[in-house]
């Protein structure tokens, strides 16, 4: 599953990551778990989602470069993940 494999490769990145916040941990493993639940589909709107998903995680990922700095952009950035993964459960 794409999803999965991309955040794989994030959570790769996670302990590279200067000092990041434990809540940022916590909250990019919650969705980690969520994914694994997903149940693979071939309606357009959920591979969609699952593009919008996939470009936020890359979007994470230039954030998390520098986590003092992008601090609450990276909060930001993981509800619109959240928010992504919870339309994408409907399908």
């Amino acid at each position: 599953m794409v999803l999965q494999n991309v955040m794989n490769d994030l959570m790769d990145e996670v302990p590279a990551s200067q000092q990041i916040d434990e809540s940022i941990k916590c909250r990019i493993l919650s969705l980690c778990d969520s994914i694994r639940y997903l149940s693979p589909t071939s309606n357009a709107d959920a591979k969609n989602l699952e593009y919008q998903f996939v470009q936020s995680v890359k979007d994470l990922k230039v954030l998390m470069k520098n986590t003092t700095l992008n601090k609450e952009k990276i909060f930001e950035e993981i509800d619109n993940l959240e928010s992504i993964l919870s339309r994408r459960k409907r399908y």
